[in-house]
């Protein structure tokens, strides 16, 4: 039967296995294969270093025989020997499949790749050569063989144990530093890097750009002569207004559909340029000390909405969200100093009947920053939400009685994750709360984690056991329960372990190895 299925539905079917499944599914036969090899070698540097049974090391005995002779001939004056290059092409053009082409994993990769064949990093200015003439030239391989759609281009800031010359240094003196203030090669290489061979043609279809917003304006510049269609950008460590980022924007035709910026510092020039390329933006995400002023997208069709600041949102915040026509959230992610009750109840009730994903958090509050408000935001979402799947909220003495609300009307609900919404230094008490959650009705059969945070105890602790009495008949698989510690008082422990021991069939592995310890 599997071998009638057509390659698209190998396809789907790969895209949502993961990595260690991936590689065993490639196994099966010739079909699963061809049809798997392409997902697992599409972005092969980020599946390597994330994993833990593979090294980005290996990557490059892979690459690194697609060189061509002149530049192995050139390494040879760098002290590298050249027989720990393999010498055959792969018998598979892994090359051709490479869509994601993540700069500081390839750095990485070649770090490592030198140590683990004995290069001596010491003489640190032909180090820097040799990372850099390797950098270069596997680029130019993927840029000749493969058509990339995605770039992460960031300085590398990682290579382990390594040091390197400060920026300004020279042949004749210079001084070492840590790697953590990066290799000083990569601004030279992003500048040159829209001049190398065949980057017109292969960066074409260029669809995402993840980048350090201080990245020379050479490298955006040459970018927004080449790519057109770019809908995803997302830019951290925005320290400055960059001309040449401002001038990608505007170069994107069609507008992004998705944009994320963690800035430090305004960047009115950048949203002067956002402002004419947000017509279709569904997916938003602001994050850092900087906060974007939301009046660019008040007729953006928002799917997806996430701010986290350091900053006090003021009241007018979120008022160009309150009014836009187009908007029709499924999440709605909010960690803030302060949070206006009252326009985020009317953004609530204007997307609620879509919202999947709620997230809020506020710090720093004196005595709970909603007050007497505080119940109407729960009540907005036990009155509007109807899909959630995950629900993260800070709650207090009277809106935790209010959660069975909530779950009863999102009977799909898979995540609750509860904070205390209290003064630092004290805790709020759901025991209550727990308890009237604890019935046939208001506990989501699809629930699978259920954690407590900070700020948070539970005084009575036959309230757990309510809960997980009542939830062992309704829940069909094992639940993630989490917990901070300190959530028991000391008196209590002994008879909460009595009670996780004796519920010990509804609770996941995960927890079960905690009882053990």
């Amino acid at each position: 039967m599997a071998n009638r299925l057509p390659a698209e539905c190998w396809e789907e079917i790969f895209e949502n296995l993961d990595i260690c499944s991936l590689h065993t599914a490639i196994l099966i036969n010739r079909r699963t294969f061809s049809a798997g090899i392409g997902k697992l070698w599409s972005s092969p540097f980020e599946i390597f270093e994330n994993s833990k049974f593979t090294k980005t090391w290996k990557l490059l005995d892979v690459y690194l025989p697609y060189l061509s002779q002149e530049t192995k001939d050139f390494l040879l004056g760098f002290k590298i020997n050249i027989d720990k290059i393999p010498m055959k092409n792969p018998v598979f053009p892994y090359a051709t499949l490479l869509k994601t082409l993540h700069l500081p994993y390839v750095d990485r990769g070649i770090s490592l790749w030198l140590e683990k064949n004995d290069y001596d990093p010491h003489d640190l200015i032909n180090y820097v050569k040799t990372m850099s003439t390797i950098l270069r030239e596997l680029v130019i391989v993927f840029l000749n063989q493969s058509n990339i759609t995605n770039i992460c281009a960031e300085k590398s800031k990682f290579i382990p144990g390594k040091y390197w010359p400060k920026k300004n240094a020279n042949e004749q003196s210079y001084e070492v530093e840590q790697s953590h203030n990066g290799p000083y090669y990569w601004d030279s290489f992003f500048i040159s890097f829209t001049r190398l061979p065949n980057v017109q043609s292969r960066l074409s279809n260029l669809s995402s750009l993840h980048c350090e917003g201080c990245l020379p304006s050479e490298f955006f510049f040459g970018l927004a002569e080449i790519c057109h269609s770019i809908k995803d950008i997302r830019i951290r460590c925005g320290c400055i207004d960059s001309v040449g980022l401002n001038t990608l924007i505007k170069a994107q035709e069609s507008g992004l559909v998705s944009f994320l910026l963690d800035a430090s510092v305004d960047m009115p020039f950048l949203m002067n340029a956002f402002s004419k390329r947000s017509g279709k933006l569904k997916n938003l995400t602001s994050l850092g000390r900087y906060s974007i002023p939301l009046t660019t997208f008040r007729e953006s069709p928002l799917e997806s909405l996430i701010i986290k600041s350091y900053e006090r949102v003021r009241k007018e915040y979120f008022e160009p969200l309150m009014t836009n026509p187009v908007q029709n959230l499924w999440k709605l992610e909010l960690d803030l100093v302060g949070l206006q009750i009252e326009s985020l109840i009317t953004i609530i009730e204007n997307s609620g009947s879509n919202l999947q994903v709620i997230y809020l958090k506020w710090q720093y509050v004196v005595g709970g920053y909603f007050g007497y408000n505080a119940p109407g935001l729960f009540t907005a979402i036990a009155n509007h939400c109807t899909k959630l799947s995950s629900l993260n909220i800070a709650v207090n003495s009277k809106t935790v009685l209010q959660l069975y609300e909530i779950t009863l009307s999102n009977p799909h609900m898979k995540s609750l994750t509860l904070r205390g919404d209290t003064i630092p230094g004290h805790k709020v008490d759901i025991s209550e709360g727990i308890i009237k959650l604890a019935n046939s009705e208001s506990i989501p059969k699809k629930l699978e984690l259920l954690q407590l945070d900070d700020d948070i105890m539970i005084q009575n602790a036959d309230a757990l056991d309510i809960f997980f009495s009542i939830a062992k008949t309704i829940l069909i698989k094992p639940l993630k329960f989490q917990m901070i510690e300190g959530i028991f008082k000391t008196n209590q422990i002994p008879k909460c372990s009595e009670i996780f021991l004796k519920h010990h069939d509804i609770l996941d592995k995960s927890f079960k190895m905690y009882l053990n310890k």
